[in-house]
């Protein structure tokens, strides 16, 4: 008799509905499940598609003496964890989130409009990262760090937020957060 799996339909999960930052305050990391109902988290605007993370392949090392092909131990390294979006909204009030005090207000205009210095000097910005999906789980990186650059990239000009998840002191793995429906209960009926 072949096995049957316990599960027999799956969401996709790979499209990006919606991207937030919780930026840290005084560099602190927040607590993440105390703030997956919070307000703190902004908003981000993002080009479609432009939302990527991935893992570099893991490396492993192995310990050899001369007299032997057989390894007498091993190290393993995990890979890095990076991820990139391309942010194009230029509101003041989207700006200030990202720079903080890297935003100057100038107190000049240009026809009406507000003139507002900036200068990324490649600051990085420590956050964390919720990634909303099209089935409406969700996946967060609970600590990260984000370096911006100024760019125009088809006929729009954007910031692009480039970074990486960042291990904590212990250097064991961050952990990653995956916040998804209920699994059906099975039915208890003896059939």
């Amino acid at each position: 008799m072949a096995l049957q799996p316990n599960k027999t339909t799956g969401k996709a999960i790979a499209d990006v509905k919606a991207l937030y930052f919780l930026k840290h305050v005084n560099g602190e990391e927040p607590v993440i499940l105390n703030k997956l109902d919070s307000e703190d988290w902004f908003p981000v605007l993002s080009l479609k598609g432009t939302v990527t993370a991935s893992q570099d392949a893991p490396s492993i090392e192995k310990i050899l003496v001369d007299q032997f092909d057989a390894p007498i131990g091993m190290t393993t390294e995990p890979g890095d964890f990076n991820f990139e979006v391309q942010l194009p909204s230029l509101a003041k009030q989207d700006i200030a989130k990202w720079l903080g005090e890297g935003l100057k207000e100038t107190g000049k205009s240009i026809d009406g409009l507000e003139v507002l210095g900036f200068n990324l000097d490649g600051k990085t910005i420590e956050t964390s990262i919720l990634i909303k999906t099209g089935t409406g789980a969700c996946i967060i990186f609970s600590r990260a760090q984000v370096v911006l650059t100024f760019s125009k990239e088809d006929k729009v000009f954007l910031f692009k937020a480039t970074g990486q998840v960042m291990a904590p002191a212990n250097e064991a793995n961050e952990m990653i957060y995956i916040a998804t429906e209920k699994a059906p209960e099975e039915s208890s009926s003896g059939e």
